[in-house]
């Protein structure tokens, strides 16, 4: 992308494609030179030559273009402009159209098995971007796409091929970056820590009992093992991080960032990503002993910050996050009489 903010989309074809319009324009281009020729020995007229010239190369220039012409698409990001350009060769055609918003872009597999890449944008408009034989070069075409116009890539169940938040993160300086909400999950529970550290430690013996079994042979220069044993540690030992890792959710709201950390013990890990919008939050009864206090955020997306077995601390929790966050609350325990509280 240029500094004026304009990203083009170069249309392609395959080589095998081009074969035939190859052919076509090769032929018409041969046959306005054997009458430009035969014009000129005088065996012919000027307008019998125009006249024969059209009626045979026209229909052969047509198919040239119709089965070489790629269409390259212009996103003028800071104008919100778009311009479709139909092209064959370097000789190109199209005009600037705006739109309101760029929305996503979505793979669909056509009726002739084809996997086409579309373009979303005003909520219900789209085009047709590319059409591929792959599923795996579609996806690489788009994600190139959706890098540079700061969208989401999603199949037809709705799921994520890649996320705008996943990528062009822009990294920020530790003098630049606020903490504006931090919500961990705490320690869990007791019972919990003694599961994990009974895994953690069946794991080590396990280690140890791997080990034990290794035979090297210099002479033979073999090296032998159970790999069973090795199954068995990695198992407990996963086992383990999933009754003691907790989350940590910081929030950078002058920024549009969020960082999801993942501690266990002392150690962790997390990274930073980015976001459009936070919507609101939502308390959302699941069943009779669990209420979920949830955050929306991209329209369509939330994370569960906590889990309750009584309404009231649910509502309760998602009032002091409605106001961390300056958004609403919503109270969706009767999916058919949501209500909005006062934060």
């Amino acid at each position: 992308m240029n500094t004026e903010g304009i990203y083009v989309s170069k249309g392609r074809k395959a080589w095998w494609k081009l074969i035939f319009p190859t052919i076509c324009f090769s032929f018409a281009l041969y046959i306005i030179i054997r009458f430009f020729n035969d014009q000129h020995t005088g065996s012919t007229s000027f307008w019998v030559f125009i006249l024969v010239s059209l009626l045979t190369t026209l229909p052969l220039i047509v198919l040239g273009i119709v089965f070489s012409m790629v269409k390259d698409f212009h996103f003028n990001i800071k104008n919100k402009k778009y311009k479709i350009v139909k092209r064959v060769g370097f000789i190109g055609f199209g005009s600037w159209k705006e739109f309101d918003k760029l929305n996503y872009l979505s793979i669909h597999k056509n009726i002739n098995d084809l996997h086409e890449l579309k373009l979303w944008y005003n909520e219900n408009k789209h085009h047709s971007i590319a059409i591929f034989k792959t599923k795996k070069a579609a996806i690489e075409a788009g994600k190139d796409l959706v890098k540079n116009l700061f969208i989401d890539f999603y199949e037809p169940d709705t799921s994520f091929i890649y996320s705008e938040e996943e990528i062009n993160v822009i990294e920020i300086t530790d003098d630049k970056r606020t903490i504006d909400v931090h919500i961990s999950e705490g320690t869990r529970p007791f019972w919990q820590t003694i599961i994990a550290a009974m895994l953690y430690t069946a794991a080590l013996v396990s280690l140890y009992f791997f080990y034990q079994t290794i035979i090297i042979d210099i002479k033979s220069k073999k090296v032998e093992f159970y790999f069973d044993i090795l199954e068995i540690t990695s198992t407990l030992f996963f086992a383990g991080i999933g009754f003691s890792v907790v989350k940590d959710y910081l929030f950078d709201l002058k920024n549009n960032q969020y960082k999801i950390i993942f501690r266990v013990g002392p150690f962790k890990i997390g990274k930073w990503y980015t976001f459009r919008s936070l919507d609101y939050i939502s308390v959302f009864k699941k069943n009779e002993s669990q209420y979920l206090v949830n955050l929306w955020y991209n329209k369509n997306k939330h994370f569960i910050f906590s889990v309750h077995k009584n309404l009231d601390p649910a509502i309760i929790q998602g009032k002091v996050l409605s106001k961390s966050f300056g958004i609403k609350l919503l109270d969706a325990t009767d999916p058919q009489n949501s209500t909005w509280l006062g934060n």
